[in-house]
């Protein structure tokens, strides 16, 4: 899988409270475990913006 497909695939998960981030896969369980946990550990709202191509 070339790099830039594989970029299409990811997104940060950013909370909008804490400098807290993390690249998750797109459409993986990951990315909702991530959302989950850190709002429920610290009440903070967490949104995902699409991984741009370096």
């Amino acid at each position: 899988m070339s790099e830039e497909i594989q970029q299409e695939q990811r997104v940060r998960v950013v909370c909008r409270e804490c400098p807290f981030s993390k690249v998750v896969d797109k459409d993986g369980e990951a990315s909702s475990q991530t959302i989950i946990e850190h709002g429920r550990e610290t009440g903070h709202t967490l949104f995902t913006e699409t991984v741009e191509n370096a």
